[in-house]
């Protein structure tokens, strides 16, 4: 066949179905025919061809250049702490939600402390005007009560028999002293429910700072539904250890809640720890045969089960239950 080649490339060019139909030749083992039909054709008079199949240049497809691997329009590169980091656009969007969540939960929680620092500082003024006029009527009360105790001296039955103009002096006298009184009482008993209304307007501040420290030491806290079943679960475990419901009622102190739910973790990984200890403590050991020349390492068996007591950990369960099979 290379010599077939070699003449008709001396000849006129193969047209293009010519050259298809010798390669495909190839992949059917038909070399033989396959040459003369080629010698008959190049023998044959030739009918009238296209002017572009006479190149085959011409008919041949531009090479095109391998395209670069374009990137992942998904994708965005951003620049985190002088490292470059990509994320897809879905990622970039969950990380600018958390972003703004974050943002949002810092400014609230900054809302919060200067409101109470601001409400604790009118609060501090205004007690202490009331308190100034508090004890301003205090004096003024001890003052009016001495000299009504003056007037328990007065025979009023005698004086209006005897000195009418006098009865009616003491008399307008002894009102006078027992309006102010009674104006002073009414004012004290004001400043006390003024008092108690800022008390429970300083708690409920207090309530709320508290509580955004509290989701700060426990954000799994920040979902509702989690919250609301481990605060019973906590408010259980501090009423059985010696808190009352009285002192539960008036507890704002957010640590006593964070460091109540760590013991109420610990009592129950240790509750777990024991009981995967006593289970193990019951599987039976292996007794050895006379004469075996094995001895149990008791040394050993004993520093893995203080270890598990200690830790709790599955690991150190798995060694304690080796040594003793």
């Amino acid at each position: 066949m290379d010599n077939q080649g070699t003449e008709s490339s001396g000849n006129e060019a193969l047209s293009i179905n010519d050259a298809t139909q010798a390669f495909s030749s190839l992949f059917e083992g038909n070399d033989e025919q396959s040459a003369k039909d080629l010698e008959e054709k190049k023998d044959a008079p030739e009918a009238p061809q296209d002017p572009e199949e006479d190149n085959p240049e011409a008919d041949e497809p531009e090479k095109e250049e391998p395209a670069e691997p374009e990137a992942d329009s998904n994708e965005v590169t951003i620049e985190v702490d002088g490292k470059t980091v990509k994320l897809t656009k879905e990622e970039l969007a969950e990380a600018y939600k958390n972003g703004l969540r974050q943002s949002d939960y810092t400014k609230k929680t900054m809302e919060v402390a200067e409101q109470r620092k601001a409400a604790e500082a009118e609060m501090q003024k205004a007690q202490q005007e009331r308190q100034q006029y508090a004890n301003g009527l205090n004096k003024l009360s001890a003052q009016i009560e001495g000299d009504l105790a003056q007037f328990n001296n007065v025979d009023w039955k005698s004086l209006s028999e005897n000195d009418p103009v006098e009865y009616v002096r003491l008399q307008h006298l002894f009102n006078e002293r027992q309006s102010a009184l009674q104006k002073i009482h009414h004012d004290q008993q004001l400043i006390k429910q003024i008092d108690q209304q800022e008390y429970q307007k300083h708690l409920k501040i207090v309530e709320a700072t508290e509580f955004q420290n509290l989701l700060e030491k426990i954000p799994e806290w920040k979902d509702p539904k989690k919250f609301e079943a481990e605060k019973v679960a906590v408010r259980n475990y501090m009423l059985e250890n010696g808190f009352d419901e009285q002192t539960l009622a008036n507890l704002y102190d957010h640590k006593a809640y964070y460091l109540s739910r760590k013991a109420m973790q610990f009592d129950a990984m240790m509750a777990k720890a024991s009981a995967a200890a006593k289970k193990v403590a019951e599987v039976p050991q292996k007794v050895l045969k006379p004469g075996s020349g094995e001895k149990p390492d008791t040394s050993s068996n004993k520093q893995n089960m203080e270890r598990l007591k200690k830790s709790g950990s599955v690991m150190d369960a798995a060694n304690v239950f080796k040594g003793l099979i």
